[in-house]
């Protein structure tokens, strides 16, 4: 049941209970911490969030998927390498924005991630995206005001 919930029910604040329930969910606050999932080892969680991370349709979702991804499975190389792929190409800036937020509480002293933020200070479409990642740099820089 939950995994259909996770997938098809029709409000996104469902789906991402249910995605919350199953893999567990990330902290928005300091001290940033996961709480697993009543169901998170096993098989074909990790990949139901990796795919809901993809493919659904509400940004809020897809940003709970990602954040969990990060906070949950930190150790798995392909979760770092999908997170730098919707870092940039996430069609949402809050997604996107999310994503960065993740990638330098994780793997802070990854010099990619530096990298990666000054690349979407200047790259993001928006005006809105440029600020969030110049802020997100600030704060992996330990500047920020």
């Amino acid at each position: 049941m939950l995994r259909r919930c996770a997938v098809a029910d029709p409000a996104d604040k469902v789906r991402r209970c249910a995605i919350d329930v199953l893999a567990g969910s990330a902290s928005h606050s300091p001290p940033y911490e996961y709480r697993p999932g009543l169901w998170r080892d096993r098989p074909g969680v990790v990949a139901l969030v990796r795919e809901r991370a993809l493919d659904d349709p509400s940004p809020l979702v897809r940003r709970a998927c990602l954040e969990t991804l990060a906070a949950g499975w930190t150790a798995d190389p392909q979760v770092r390498s999908m997170l730098r792929e919707r870092a940039v190409a996430d069609p949402d800036c809050s997604v996107r924005t999310g994503v960065w937020e993740a990638l330098v509480r994780r793997w802070p002293a990854d010099p990619s991630t530096v990298d990666l933020l000054r690349e979407r200070a200047a790259a993001e479409p928006t005006d809105l995206g440029r600020r969030n990642a110049l802020r997100v740099l600030a704060e992996a820089s330990g500047c920020a005001e």
